[in-house]
């Protein structure tokens, strides 16, 4: 059978070492609520278990009864994935798996287990504990025998980075890659390590470059992107969400958990994304931006593009108010969203949290999506991701037609 190939992103125009993100599936909080036994006082949790239930995987049944909720949800996005795109996620195929997980609620209710009885803790746990135990679930969820695995612990700039990293394997010959990011961090030793870090909202609400900001709320979060060669897309015809671009990531040693006032790192991380990919500022029509809603992030981003951008501002926006701050999963969940409404909608999703009398004057200058969409312009998408450690990460991607 001769599959028929209609895109409007003409196939002559490929090269077969392009990349391109044909699905983000996802899985978020959706309330940031009050917990009473964490030491925060809000936190966007995923019931898990709720997400599962009715669920078993046509494969590996006895796996997925003895795993952690949070990675039977991944088992059963993954299934989602394969039923959604057959002849993309195809196990014959080269395949890549790229994960980034954050699995701490999983390591304290297992070491809590230990502490009660070593018996009691399952071998089948590893995979919560072990990292790269989630690269083999994936592939063992898809029956995928040989692949290319790596993961990484870059926190926050987590899904750029893996974004970044699936175009450079597919470069190097890989047809498929899977982008997997898993985050469950309602732990009392993590929410307590966030807490003193004075970084948590106490309104339970997240503004990003609002005047009165007060910080962010972290939350659950998973993220399962496909990114294909230009072959794949041709020989298919399956419409891509974007063709990434380039990206930057650069690393500073500044300090374990603050950012440099200048932004030097992350701009450096978005001048190489942009250099690489052969790009001007004025190319750039709309920047996803970290926006974390803590005084020196968006202070820094503000900083940053105001530099960078002051000839021809693009759109900005930042979406963790919808969903809290999911850690290695914020980037693809967020660019998942954002993408969604441009291809269904034509718009922008604004920042709810924020009007425009509101912007602190560091911030102004910016040309921010408050309250209501924006028509998308068209043309090319800047994601940005900071992390602890000083991680920055950049990503360009021309979002298709």
């Amino acid at each position: 059978m001769t599959a028929t190939v209609n895109l409007s992103y003409k196939p002559q125009a490929m090269k077969n070492t392009e990349a391109f993100l044909i699905e983000i599936l996802t899985v978020e909080a959706e309330r940031l609520t009050p917990l009473q036994d964490l030491p925060v006082p809000y936190y966007g949790t995923i019931p898990w278990q709720e997400r599962v239930k009715g669920f078993l995987p046509p494969k590996e049944k006895s796996l997925f009864r003895r795993l952690h909720p949070s990675l039977q949800t991944l088992m059963m996005v993954l299934s989602r994935l394969q039923d959604a795109h057959p002849t993309l996620v195809d196990p014959g195929r080269e395949w890549a798996i790229l994960t980034a997980p954050q699995l701490e609620k999983e390591r304290d209710e297992e070491h809590l287990k230990v502490l009660e009885s070593p018996r009691k803790v399952s071998p089948s746990a590893g995979l919560a504990l072990s990292a790269t135990g989630l690269n083999f679930l994936v592939a063992k969820t898809l029956g995928i025998r040989f692949y290319k695995g790596e993961t990484v612990a870059h926190v926050c700039a987590s899904g750029n980075h893996l974004l970044n990293r699936a175009k450079e394997l597919i470069q190097e010959g890989a047809q498929s890659v899977l982008v997997v990011t898993l985050n469950s961090m309602a732990s009392m030793v993590r929410a307590a390590y966030h807490h003193r870090l004075g970084i948590i909202s106490k309104r339970g609400v997240i503004r990003p470059f609002h005047k009165d900001r007060d910080g962010t709320i972290m939350a659950d979060g998973l993220a399962v992107a496909l990114v294909v060669s230009a072959s794949l897309v041709e020989s298919t015809g399956v419409p891509p969400l974007a063709r990434i671009v380039e990206g930057g990531e650069v690393a500073d040693s500044y300090h374990m958990y603050g950012l440099d006032p200048e932004g030097e790192a992350l701009q450096r991380a978005i001048e190489w994304a942009l250099a690489r990919g052969s790009l001007l500022p004025s190319e750039v029509r709309l920047v996803k931006c970290h926006g974390t809603g803590t005084q020196q992030n968006d202070a820094v981003e503000a900083r940053v593009l105001k530099r960078l951008f002051h000839r021809s501002p693009p759109l900005v926006t930042a979406l963790k108010p919808y969903f809290g701050h999911s850690v290695v999963s914020s980037a693809l969940v967020e660019l998942a969203h954002l993408l969604k409404g441009i291809r269904d909608r034509g718009e922008v999703l604004p920042i709810p949290t924020t009007s425009p009398h509101q912007v602190d004057p560091q911030c102004l200058g910016l040309d921010l999506v408050l309250e209501k969409p924006r028509p998308f312009p068209g043309g090319y998408l800047l994601s940005l991701a900071s992390g602890f450690g000083g991680f920055h990460s950049a990503v360009v991607l021309e979002v298709l037609p």
